[in-house]
């Protein structure tokens, strides 16, 4: 985990336990789960939602997105932030905050992002 106060990482950890995540079929070969800008203003927690995206930008640390690779070649950046068993990152983390539509998490194993994940319709 990044260098976070406790202030911090209890903010984060209360946001991520008050919301619902769904588990992101999209990309099957990156099991992850995330949260919709639009699901946490329903539930009230829209500034949180844009708190937790600006966090991530300020404490975590670049590294490449698991197997995908941009069109253009070489690997696709995020900025991650590691809590708990989890890492975070946040759609579109080079703009605006305001343009931010989802936050996105995997599971952590070893010190490094891992494929832990099952849908769990199919159990």
């Amino acid at each position: 985990m990044q260098d976070l106060d406790t202030g911090v990482l209890d903010r984060a950890r209360t946001f991520i336990a008050e919301v619902p995540w769904m588990y992101g079929k999209t990309m099957l070969g990156l099991p992850h789960e995330y949260v919709t800008r639009w699901t946490t203003r329903r539930l009230g927690f829209e500034g949180e939602f844009e708190w937790l995206v600006q966090a991530i930008m300020q404490h975590g640390e670049r590294r490449p997105q698991g197997p995908y690779r941009a069109a253009e070649g070489p690997w696709q950046m995020h900025i991650y932030l590691d809590i708990d068993d989890w890492t975070y990152w946040a759609t579109r983390p080079d703009q605006a905050t305001a343009r931010t539509t989802l936050i996105n998490r995997e599971r952590l194993a070893d010190g490094h992002a891992a494929s832990s994940l099952h849908d769990p319709s199919d159990t």
